[in-house]
């Protein structure tokens, strides 16, 4: 199997670039969770905001959403994605939609 090609080369102002638009992104990710263990946001709210066009909750991973609930662990959230058969690496704009009301019908 061939390799993948490297990255062009990136001057360091872009590189600069994607290291705030990164560091923007983790701290809304923080925000997110955050709103879900305090009962601020729910499931019905992040699913919203994927629906309308939110990048950054978009690209969030299932586990990370489901074990942000104060009543999920780490492997409470393994465990209901096993049992929802969701990937738990799967990110949030790739549930279908049989997948995505499963997973809300759970996290009420």
């Amino acid at each position: 199997m061939a390799s993948a090609p490297p990255p062009p080369p990136r001057t360091p102002e872009q590189r600069r670039a994607a290291s705030v638009r990164a560091a923007l992104a983790r701290s809304e990710r923080s925000r997110i969770t955050a709103g879900l263990r305090d009962g601020a946001l729910t499931a019905v709210d992040v699913f919203e905001r994927v629906e309308d066009g939110d990048r950054v909750a978009a690209k969030m991973r299932t586990l990370a959403l489901v074990s942000a609930f104060p009543q999920f662990g780490d492997e409470g959230a393994v465990r209901l994605l096993g049992r929802l058969h969701i990937p738990a690496n799967r990110r949030l704009r790739g549930l279908g939609p049989h997948q995505r009301s499963a997973l809300i019908s759970a996290l009420r």
